[in-house]
């Protein structure tokens, strides 16, 4: 042992240096054989310290004391000394701590002869008495149960049975607590009974994950590739038309050169299509134009065309008509095709409408498409104040005319935007404030109106949000999701929203989208690479997911 004080020793054996060997052969051996840690001087004093210190810091630092009595240790003054420490300690002898055998006979002095003794003097009780001994160490003095000692209305004794017993009740509690852990999680009996949570849909995580899209039977990601480089692994586009089960790689013209860097790969930044033709899928990149698909997103084709840019931002479909097909460019600029991409025409700057056209300066974020509308919200950009044109707007000639019916008050950013099914002429938007107080909901959800001044908010928050969808059955739900894997829901008729649960894996930070689900109901939850659904799950999904 290290030093005497030890708190894990059980005992300290004083003896006198005639006992030494009957200490060292038989009492030492069968107390360790027990389990019992002892110590002794000749094996545990520290060498070179004051042995007054040693017997001190071995006293305090013992539980209890046993002290081998014989007419040698009577007359040593350190054996008195120690005994004296031990019953300055515990004068009453309430705690026992103090444990006297005789191994010789001896003249005691009446401060010992007053307490209980283990007689050890005949050789042949020695393996008879050594369990009074264990039992002593280890506090395992029998107590009556107080019901059988009819003292049941005694406090007191239950107190003492308690006490004497408190090592066994404590194990017993600990089997009880475990088997009714187990029988309440083989039931499924609160709290063990299932929860809602997301459960991943299956496959292995996809690297990079940031963009999630549906149509008809296909599910797509879009990875964030610009960073990678052109490697064969790093695709930037991942389909699955099994449910999420598994996911393959898709090859599309994202590569491009990069001036100082060689081959880069694009990230497609938004997918878009339509219930009307489910197979011509939109995606919308990051510098290499727009891809198109007709086949369900399992080949793709690039747009050259010079009058599209080729750093884009959004790109949306009308619902009724696959082939009029809107984007927007990261440097400004709203473009409208009509023959499914063949041509193009740029909406912004046009004086076609006089004061209703749009400002050849707006820049133009997110984009939405209704049965009868076009909606256009003032990017999420850094710069602190939007420009004088910032706002939502809404087109109800498929794009050519333009009427402004948010301003934005000069502090709103629109990052995303939702249809509304009910009311029928309605949206919702999530904006951000740039102008909030940094303990202020920086994060709003509107429900707007294509009348300008009709407006209500939906739920605010002072975490970032990525992403919105709605859902029109079995009642219109809003969904939002943040950047730390909060996901809340409400309804469009009143405000505030309640939390789902949310994703553990996202402590600091995640990038997250969402998705119409194959079924009515909550939308997919696109997280740490993963496509979610929410549902009930075993509890253990929802704390270990």
């Amino acid at each position: 042992m290290s030093e005497p004080a030890d708190t894990r020793c059980q005992v300290f054996i004083s003896y006198h240096e005639a006992d030494r060997a009957w200490v060292d052969r038989w009492l030492l051996p069968r107390l360790e054989r027990h389990g019992i840690a002892a110590l002794v001087d000749y094996r545990d004093f520290p060498i070179g310290a004051p042995r007054l210190q040693n017997i001190e810091q071995a006293v305090d630092g013992s539980a209890r004391t046993i002290v081998v009595l014989s007419p040698e240790w009577v007359q040593s003054e350190w054996n008195v000394f120690e005994a004296l420490l031990v019953q300055t300690q515990d004068p009453a002898a309430r705690r026992r701590k103090l444990l006297p055998i005789v191994l010789r006979p001896a003249d005691l002095p009446p401060s010992l002869s007053a307490l209980e003794k283990l007689d050890l003097t005949a050789e042949r009780h020695w393996e008879q008495q050594f369990p009074r001994l264990v039992r002593a160490i280890q506090d395992s003095v029998p107590v009556r149960f107080p019901v059988t000692a009819r003292r049941a209305g005694d406090a007191t004794a239950w107190a003492q049975w308690a006490q004497r017993y408190r090592r066994p009740l404590r194990r017993g509690l600990a089997l009880v607590l475990i088997a009714w852990c187990l029988l309440f999680a083989l039931l499924q009996w609160p709290p063990f009974q299932p929860r809602t949570g997301w459960q991943a849909l299956g496959g292995l995580p996809v690297r990079g994950a940031w963009r999630l899209a549906h149509s008809g039977p296909t599910l797509l990601i879009g990875t964030d590739t610009d960073f990678l480089g052109c490697k064969a692994l790093d695709t930037g586009l991942w389909r699955s038309t099994d449910g999420a089960r598994s996911w393959a790689a898709i090859p599309a013209p994202l590569e491009f050169e990069r001036p100082g860097q060689g081959c880069v790969l694009a990230s497609i930044v938004d997918f878009a299509s339509t219930d009307a033709a489910p197979s011509r899928i939109y995606g919308a990149t990051s510098d290499v134009g727009l891809l198109a698909s007709d086949d369900s997103g399992q080949s793709w084709r690039r747009f050259e065309i010079d009058a599209l840019p080729q750093r884009l931002t959004g790109v949306a479909v009308a619902p009724e008509d696959p082939d009029r097909v809107f984007v927007s460019a990261r440097e400004g600029g709203l473009y409208r095709s009509t023959d499914a991409g063949r041509t193009w025409r740029r909406l912004d700057g046009a004086a076609t409408c006089g004061a209703r056209s749009l400002s050849a300066s707006l820049r133009v974020g997110a984009i939405l498409t209704a049965a009868d509308r076009v909606y256009i919200g003032s990017p999420d950009v850094h710069e602190r104040d939007p420009r004088p044109d910032a706002g939502l707007y809404v087109s109800h000639d498929g794009g050519d005319c333009w009427q402004r019916i948010h301003d934005a008050e000069g502090r709103y950013r629109y990052r995303a935007l939702a249809a509304a099914p009910n009311p029928s002429d309605g949206l919702v938007a999530l904006t951000f404030d740039a102008h909030a107080a940094s303990c202020a909901a920086s994060v709003h959800l509107w429900l707007l109106h294509a009348t300008p001044g009709q407006q209500r908010i939906l739920w605010e928050s002072r975490h970032t949000a990525v992403a919105l969808d709605v859902v029109a059955a079995p009642a219109p739900t809003w969904y939002v999701v943040t950047d730390l894997g909060e996901i809340f829901r409400g309804g469009l008729t009143q405000a505030g929203g309640e939390a789902l649960p949310s994703i553990p894996q996202c402590v600091l930070s995640c990038v997250t989208d969402l998705a119409s689900d194959f079924e009515s109901g909550p939308p997919l939850l696109l997280a740490q690479g993963r496509v979610l659904r929410l549902g009930t799950v075993p509890w253990y999904r929802r704390v270990w997911p």
